[in-house]
């Protein structure tokens, strides 16, 4: 009788140590696959791989530090900003410090990048340009990425009817008009035309451009734009 105790308590303790291995078997691997949170990354902004401001930056930013690299410039303020369209993107705006004017480059005030949360593809970038003082005042009512979004299916349209393919380097310049009215002027670059006849106008085109009211959210123009 006393063996059947002795037998049946080892069966117990065998069972509990079972037991205690699953738990933390189940812990660990709890662990492994769903770690734990740190407060930066605590809000998740977005479902898709990009979901934190940190992660959006490190995938723009050496676009931008390739920039500033050839030309010389000095970054002030980074922002990252998560923009609800049908299909969310991250809009990363970069600040340059100010330098006397030596040429075309040191003019723009920033750079900025727009990368797709959900592929961490990106949508375009390019440097930013305010050529007056003034044309960042209130009367700007639309920010740079909304006269992006408005321009883009324009050069698009343009691009579908002329077989020409659209990059992701986009320009945007922010100016006032000679009736004092801010207006953005949005270059959306086209791949060259590869072995294509030097006769053929389009051979010469190189981008789109959209002039936008800064104001009104109004299109003032828009035209094929290359070297003749």
């Amino acid at each position: 009788m006393s063996q059947k105790r002795v037998k049946s308590r080892k069966l117990v303790y065998s069972l509990l140590i079972l037991n205690a291995f699953c738990v933390i078997l189940t812990f660990s691997l709890y662990l492994a696959f769903s770690p734990l949170v740190n407060s930066q990354e605590s809000t998740r902004l977005s479902t898709g791989p990009i979901s934190t401001t940190d992660e959006a930056i490190k995938i723009g930013m050496p676009i931008v530090d390739q920039y500033i690299e050839e030309n010389n410039r000095t970054i002030t303020t980074v922002e990252a900003t998560l923009r609800n369209s049908t299909q969310p993107y991250w809009f990363i705006q970069v600040e340059f410090e100010g330098i006397e004017s030596r040429g075309y480059h040191d003019q723009s005030s920033g750079y900025e990048v727009s990368v797709w949360a959900d592929s961490s593809e990106i949508l375009h970038h390019g440097p930013i340009w305010h050529n007056s003082p003034s044309a960042t005042d209130e009367n700007t009512k639309i920010t740079v990425d909304r006269a992006i979004e408005i321009a883009i299916p324009i050069a698009e349209e343009y691009a579908t009817e002329n077989n020409r393919t659209i990059t992701t380097m986009v320009e945007a310049s922010l100016t006032n008009h000679t009736d004092s009215r801010p207006l953005w002027q949005i270059d959306v670059k086209f791949e060259p035309v590869k072995n294509g006849d030097y006769r053929d106008v389009q051979h010469w085109i190189d981008a789109y451009t959209v002039s936008i009211w800064a104001d009104t959210c109004e299109i003032r123009s828009h035209s094929a734009r290359g070297w003749y």
